[in-house]
Parts: structure tokens; sequence; C-alpha cells
């Protein structure tokens, strides 16, 4: 009896599955993939599409790469064009920033390969000034002679021109690349102090408290 009772289950069991027969499983999804097509239309080089034959592609790549020139050395380098537009840009840069201005250039002078002469001077003195409605003064010119000077005179047997003469000093300059161009002879007695004539006719030796003096102009009477 208790084989009978399984037996009978187990009918009922496979009945009940026969009935019901598992779902099948879902069918997978078929996609649909459409290429992509790209085309770049562009005032400059070739348009390309994705789907281009290779061997066309790479014709049309080298004959860009030939119409582009050689690549540069330097991939930084600006080419010519874009180089004058970089240099005009930043002038009206400079000029909207600082305003308008002139570039003043001024050269480097030239190196002198003939260096001025420094000379020595002699030792030269007023002996006598005269100041009046006209002024003169006596100038020993430390070489043993002795000349009546004025203003913008030129001394005889010299190259030094008398620029101006006042109670003290007389002023000379001259010209050329020899130095000094400008010296000044004061109003000086002789050296150690010897009193004595100008030399020059018409002026005596004139004497005053301190080194020099003034001179006096003479009278020519006895």
């Amino acid at each position: 009896m208790k084989v009978l009772k399984f037996s009978s289950l187990a009918l009922v069991a496979g009945l009940l599955v026969g009935c019901n027969p598992p779902a099948a499983p879902p069918a997978a999804a078929t996609a649909t993939v459409n290429p992509l097509k790209v085309n770049v239309t562009s005032d400059a080089g070739i348009g390309a599409t994705q789907l281009q034959d290779p061997k066309t592609l790479m014709v049309a790549e080298l004959a860009a790469a030939r119409r582009a020139g050689p690549p540069r050395k330097d991939p930084f380098a600006m080419k010519p064009d874009e180089k004058a537009y970089d240099i005009e840009q930043s002038g009206l840069r400079l000029v909207s920033t600082y305003g308008p201005f002139e570039p003043v250039f001024t050269p480097p002078e030239e190196p002198d390969h003939n260096p001025p002469v420094i000379e020595d001077q002699p030792y030269r003195r007023l002996a006598g000034v005269v100041v009046g409605d006209s002024v003169l003064a006596i100038i020993d010119m430390g070489n043993g002679t002795t000349e009546l000077i004025r203003p913008g005179q030129q001394i005889p047997n010299s190259e030094w021109k008398v620029v101006s003469i006042d109670q003290d000093k007389a002023v000379l300059r001259r010209n050329g690349k020899t130095l000094p161009h400008e010296i000044t002879v004061r109003l000086e007695s002789p050296p150690g102090g010897v009193g004595g004539g100008t030399g020059v006719p018409g002026f005596g030796g004139g004497q005053s408290g301190r080194n020099g003096g003034m001179g006096t102009a003479g009278t020519g009477a006895d």
C-alpha cells in the first residue's frame, strides 16, 4: 500500500509539471548599428569622410602635406606673415598703452684714435692792467716777451686769443687738439717779488700791497 501511494503522488506531480512548461528565456534583442558618417566641410584642406577608402585617404593626406610645405624645424616658430602680424599688433598695443612716441637713437661716438696731447704751459703772468674807457693788460708770456693785449685780440706769435680781461686776470683760449684749450693768467708780481719795468712803452712798473696788483699807465713825462 505504501508503494502504491508513493507512485500515485509521483504521477500527480508529473502531470502538474506537464501542464505548465517552464517559460523560454527571452530572445536577445538585435540592435541595428548604423555606421557613423562624418563629413567635415572647411574652406581649407580636403574634406574627408569616415568611410573613405584608405588608399584615397592616403593620397589626399599626401596632397595636403605637399600643399602645407615641409615641416618646421621649430614647431613653435612663426611663419613670416605670422611674425609680421605679431609685430604689427605689438606696436599697436604699445601705442594704445603709452601713446605715440618718436624713437630717438643716438649712435655711439666712434673712438678717437688720435687722442689730444696735453702740453705743459710756461709760467705766464699779467704785469699790469688798465681799466677805464677801454681795458688793456700787459702779459708776460713766459718766454721772455711781453705783449700789450685787449679783449678779442689774437696774441702775436701765439695761438692764444684773449677772451676777457678784468682787474685780476685775463682768460686766453685756443682751438685744436692740443690741451688745454683755455687758461687763466693772473695779475702777479715777478717771480721772487722783484719789481721792475714792464718792458712796454707807456707803462710803468706799478706795485700794490698784494701779490701783483694793478699796473699804472705811464704818462710818458719825465
